[in-house]
């Protein structure tokens, strides 16, 4: 985060002196310009205080950007809490007035179909109150973590669910030629955004197939992957994969789940990245390792 910039005003408001963070954070080249600035403020924006010290009168200028972004992801799964949600719930609670009054019949394919899509929103729910967590995510509290853990855990826990949609899910850790692939972060976190990405693979797939997932060594890094063997993703589309969600008519584009995955790569000071072909997708998650 940038360090704050100090403007110094005078007895009616107007600004005195301010030194060059406080000119940069407000993009801004000159004190003229800074003057025309404050004429057109109601109140004091966000990232800027008011402070009373030794009788001078200051505007302390933080970067608003991290704020920013949090209202942005705040407003983000605030719409995805209200709309994303509604198409699961509403279609149970259609089915289970259905199998009530006798439209469709009680059978247990009625009662599992409603007790998917109960499942379905509460995992959306979840998803958005992850993208909240992750920018609680501290690096100070940060603890050494297996890779290789995570990749056993995230598979095993999604197990199930690829074998409901015939695809088999392949580990391959051999590139950790010590049984483990440490890297400092937060493990729950860190298996949450793997189980994010299988989880794409499995809903992005196609299937009777296998997805791959997999660990890869280099000198500084460690880098975790999913290949699956679904279609391929329209060029346009690559750069939004990642973005928070967004409305787009009644729906969102691309859900919580890659958002989520994007925000612990970005709390890790990790990269992700993604690449497709007709013959499917390649997603990584790049970690720093520990010495």
């Amino acid at each position: 985060m940038n360090a704050p910039g100090v403007i110094v005003l005078t007895e009616d408001g107007q600004a005195a002196a301010a030194d060059p963070q406080a000119l940069k954070l407000l993009d801004v080249s000159s004190l003229a310009e800074l003057a025309t600035h404050l004429a057109g403020w109601p109140a004091l924006p966000a990232g800027i205080t008011e402070s009373h010290v030794g009788g001078l009168r200051l505007l302390i200028v933080s970067d608003p950007r991290p704020l920013q972004r949090a209202e942005t992801l705040c407003e983000d799964v605030r719409h995805l809490l209200s709309h994303d949600l509604r198409a699961p719930i509403a279609t149970a609670i259609s089915l289970s007035e259905s199998g009530t009054d006798g439209t469709f019949p009680a059978s247990p394919e009625l009662f599992a179909r409603v007790g998917e899509l109960a499942g379905e929103a509460l995992e959306r729910a979840d998803s958005a109150l992850q993208l909240l967590r992750t920018r609680s995510l501290d690096p100070a509290r940060f603890d050494a973590v297996d890779l290789v853990r995570i990749l056993h855990e995230a598979s095993e826990e999604r197990w199930a669910r690829a074998r409901k949609h015939k695809i088999v899910l392949k580990v391959d850790d051999s590139a950790a030629a010590d049984g483990e692939a440490l890297v400092s972060g937060d493990i729950d976190m860190l298996r949450r955004a793997l189980v994010e990405l299988i989880d794409n693979a499995i809903r992005h797939g196609r299937a009777p197939a296998t997805i791959l997932i997999r660990i890869d060594a280099s000198e500084s890094s460690w880098t975790v992957s999913v290949r699956d063997e679904g279609p391929g993703i329209a060029a346009t589309d690559l750069p939004k994969l990642f973005e928070a969600p967004q409305r787009r008519g009644r729906s969102f584009g691309y859900g919580a789940g890659l958002a989520l995955v994007r925000l612990v790569a970005e709390a890790h000071h990790a990269h992700v990245s993604v690449e497709s072909t007709n013959a499917g997708n390649l997603f990584c998650l790049t970690l720093p390792r520990l010495p």
